[in-house]
């Protein structure tokens, strides 16, 4: 696997390589369900945006020294209240796109994209960063639904934006649930392989925390005295273990071949 040598920005750490639909599997319902036009799914997109955006901010500005079970439902009520009056502009503006998105609009105030974002990351840096964590992690979001919403209007209805592209025989079934997990299922493949040939230390990686260290090692003796019934249950699994991107850069330097090694195998 080839890499170009070069660390991947924040955007596209969030909106790329732990993209949250196609890598964390987050936020999958209004994709398949509705992102059936490039209209809806713009609107989904804006309207996560602003969702995912506004509640990182607030959370990270208020919310850390709230105790974690009270947090989860502030995030719910936060995303109640901004989508509530988003929703009566919609319908003032479109009436007909706000009637075709039906119950799947107020859904996105309980988008368990937003929850995740909030209490993974939110949370645990500051306002600054945690709106910039919101923004990038939207613009993933986005890319995904509207690239579904793209092909799936015109591959299943043949049009785009409304206006007719072609006619003829249609895929109808790109429109049903089924045809957005058959999309989503190509471009998470397409994703891997992009991935692998430039980042492909970030395989299979889950996204590290902010300030997430590698766990103290305990020594066989050490570990005799624990009560087994009292070891707290491991947070990340054997090929998921926690990371640093700073320690996953070092690595990548030690590793790489020198000129010389390179022009030795060669030959």
């Amino acid at each position: 696997m080839a890499s170009n040598g070069k660390s991947p920005g924040m955007l596209m750490r969030n909106a790329g390589i732990f993209n949250p639909v196609l890598v964390q599997a987050v936020g999958l319902c209004p994709v398949v369900a509705m992102a059936t036009s490039v209209s809806s799914a713009a609107l989904l997109a804006a309207v996560s945006a602003v969702i995912i955006t506004v509640s990182e901010f607030i959370a990270s500005l208020f919310l850390k020294a709230i105790p974690r079970w009270i947090r989860i439902g502030i995030y719910i009520i936060l995303g109640v209240a901004i989508v509530s009056p988003l929703m009566i502009f919609i319908e003032k503006i479109n009436a007909p796109l706000f009637s075709s998105l039906g119950i799947y609009l107020p859904i996105m105030a309980v988008n368990s994209l937003n929850v995740l974002r909030c209490e993974r990351f939110a949370v645990k840096i500051s306002p600054v960063k945690a709106l910039i964590d919101g923004l990038t992690a939207s613009v993933g979001y986005a890319a995904v639904l509207l690239v579904c919403g793209f092909i799936r209007e015109l591959l299943g209805s043949g049009t785009l934006f409304g206006f007719e592209i072609f006619r003829g025989r249609t895929m109808f079934g790109l429109l049903l649930p089924f045809g957005g997990f058959l999309i989503l299922g190509f471009a998470g493949a397409a994703l891997r392989a992009l991935i692998a040939k430039f980042w492909p230390k970030y395989l299979d990686k889950k996204q590290p925390k902010p300030g997430s260290k590698k766990k103290a090692h305990i020594s066989p003796e050490k570990k005799e005295y624990e009560i087994p019934a009292l070891q707290s249950v491991p947070e990340f699994t054997a090929d998921e273990s926690t990371f640093t991107l700073e320690e996953l850069d070092e690595t990548t330097q030690e590793q790489a071949p020198t000129p010389v090694a390179e022009a030795n195998e060669t030959s």
